[in-house]
């Protein structure tokens, strides 16, 4: 199963000092050298990795949302992230796009959303799509879901409970021949 990401109280309880303290270890505030010592210690057992742009939301800056879609040149993905920016956008958010090469683990894409920790996701593509196994999709999702409000666009995966959004391709298919047929074309000789 997968753990939670640790928080700087984490950090602060592990080391025994405030969470001021973690947070002037962390910005080369003034402590002494073996109190920083220790946070940074502590920091590394827990494997706490500070977010980037986590970091700049806490000091009152812009609030950001990731996107990870599969490709930003495919139509598809294009006009999902032209309608997901100006969605954020009109909600107070800036985007952050991830696209990633065809092949790369939902382990990449997790981690990196560990290390930048926006305030939510949106994952569309083969990050929830297709994997080495539903397995690994489902604890790399259930990890980043610990994390963050997650959004996923695509097949329901067993043990993840997120806001989804889906479509089924057969009511599609069957969507359009109805329309072709009420237009009054007919099917092949």
């Amino acid at each position: 199963m997968s753990e939670k990401q640790p928080t700087i109280v984490d950090v602060a309880r592990e080391a025994g000092v405030s969470i001021a303290t973690v947070s002037r270890a962390m910005t080369g505030g003034s402590i002494s050298a073996a109190t920083r010592e220790k946070v940074e210690a502590a920091m590394k057992r827990l494997r706490y990795r500070p977010g980037a742009v986590r970091s700049g939301q806490k000091k009152g800056g812009d609030r950001c949302i990731a996107a990870v879609l599969s490709s930003q040149t495919s139509p598809y993905y294009a006009a999902m992230c032209e309608g997901i920016t100006a969605e954020a956008a009109r909600s107070g958010y800036r985007l952050l796009v991830l696209s990633y090469p065809e092949g790369t683990g939902c382990e990449t894409v997790t981690e990196d959303l560990m290390d930048l920790q926006p305030e939510g996701a949106l994952l569309a593509g083969f990050a929830v799509e297709s994997s080495v196994s539903q397995d690994v999709t489902r604890s790399c999702l259930q990890r980043i879901q610990q994390a963050m409000p997650l959004v996923a666009i695509g097949p329901p995966i067993e043990g993840i409970e997120c806001a989804r959004l889906t479509s089924d391709p057969s009511q599609c298919v069957r969507k359009a021949m109805a329309h072709l047929s009420m237009m009054g074309h007919t099917t092949c000789p």
